[in-house]
């Protein structure tokens, strides 16, 4: 099968909405389970809302004058969340979900993110597989919560609509959690007045974007998510995204009747490090982790967590992982060659670090360790992500 990859643009939206939720909806079936969108029209709004983003970087594969699958990085903050990327039923098994896959990743590397992560099907076997075989590493599970909204307070804990005086509170308490903040996320959900705070003791301890699958919450203390969880209008379907080692959330969860949707693998590429407090992620975006060490796309001792919308630092790829070349942005599948040479992100898998202090000094062992990656993308080629929702 012949196709070629470009970028999204916004006619696009209703047929990519479409092979969204067929391609959801088939894979979900052949497992038991209920789709991830209950119509085409609940598929084909985010995907709008994707395409028409001035910082969400969308691809769509084209055969025939026919779509045949899409993918998104998220780019807004300092990590880049990747996805959903569907593939048409129709078109599957011919590397059309690889070669979206290989487009963002590229384009992840053309920009030196410090940092790519996606949300995975825990049921999916198949691209559970090849995105390990990529170099993703698992960091966590996470549960989908859903049920109807609980309508509860908790005395101590004030919660508020969030304004523009808050941000820096809340980047300041996201940096002190996650190693960087989510500041491009905050701003767009403050100013669309879906942004809550958390008050306890007369200051700011936890806030969130949205009680959804496609939003995120940072706070001081489970307790602080649990007053913010109480007063959400609405936590949608598949519902919001629980960290199942924080027992203490997700029994208090099945407590107040809500269920579990599916569960979910959070995987990454890049610099990471263990959360130093509560959170709930959003799909496809999730925290960083190992304070003190840098690693995967950069390695670079000055990355910072600052997220400014004009203001991105800049990050060194060791050599042997591949400078970035200019490439028109359409190009037909399989004539790049070569590009089955070059890894398609830059970053060693968790055992192959090394302290980004000592660049200079092992520059050899990144060069060892890239070609290794290199080895590992090309043995993952003959697989394919299928038709899962593996996103920002």
């Amino acid at each position: 099968m012949g196709f070629t990859i470009r970028e999204a643009v916004p006619d696009d939206w209703q047929e990519c909405g479409r092979i969204c939720y067929e391609a959801f909806a088939t894979v979900a079936a052949r497992h038991g389970f209920p789709p991830d969108f209950p119509t085409v029209a609940a598929a084909a709004e985010p995907i709008r809302y994707l395409i028409d983003h001035p910082r969400i970087y969308g691809v769509v594969a084209e055969g025939d004058g026919h779509i045949l699958g899409s993918n998104f990085l998220d780019e807004r903050s300092t990590i880049s969340g990747l996805g959903p990327i569907s593939v048409d039923p129709t078109a599957q098994n011919h590397g059309v979900g690889r070669a979206l896959m290989t487009a963002v990743l590229e384009r992840a590397v053309e920009r030196r993110a410090p940092g790519v992560r996606l949300i995975q099907i825990a049921y999916h076997n198949r691209s559970l597989s090849l995105y390990a075989k990529l170099g993703f590493d698992i960091r966590g599970s996470f549960a989908a919560m859903y049920g109807e909204p609980l309508e509860i307070t908790m005395p101590g804990y004030a919660v508020r609509p969030a304004t523009g005086d808050d941000e820096a509170a809340c980047n300041a308490l996201c940096i002190r959690v996650h190693g960087h903040d989510r500041a491009g996320e905050l701003r767009e959900a403050i100013a669309d007045g879906r942004a809550n705070v958390v008050e306890r003791l007369g200051r700011i301890t936890g806030y969130t974007t949205g009680i959804t699958y496609f939003t995120h919450s940072v706070a001081e203390t489970t307790d602080d998510l649990e007053a913010l969880i109480g007063a959400a209008t609405d936590f949608g379907t598949p519902g919001y995204l629980v960290p199942l080692a924080n027992t203490q959330l997700f029994r208090w969860s099945l407590a107040h009747d809500l269920r579990v949707f599916f569960v979910v693998n959070m995987m990454t590429i890049g610099i990471y490090q263990e959360p130093a407090g509560a959170f709930m992620p959003s799909v496809g975006y999730c925290p960083a982790r190992e304070r003190g060490r840098r690693s995967g796309l950069g390695c670079h001792p000055g990355i910072g967590s600052r997220n400014d919308d004009d203001d991105r630092p800049e990050y060194d790829l060791p050599r042997g992982f591949g400078q970035p070349e200019h490439r028109e942005q359409r190009r037909e599948h399989g004539q790049d060659e070569g590009a089955n040479d070059r890894p398609g992100v830059a970053a060693p898998p968790a055992h192959d670090r090394c302290p980004a202090d000592d660049r200079g000094r092992n520059r050899g062992q990144h060069r060892r360790v890239a070609e290794r990656h290199a080895r590992r993308v090309r043995e993952a080629g003959e697989d394919e992500p299928g038709d899962r929702r593996e996103e920002r």
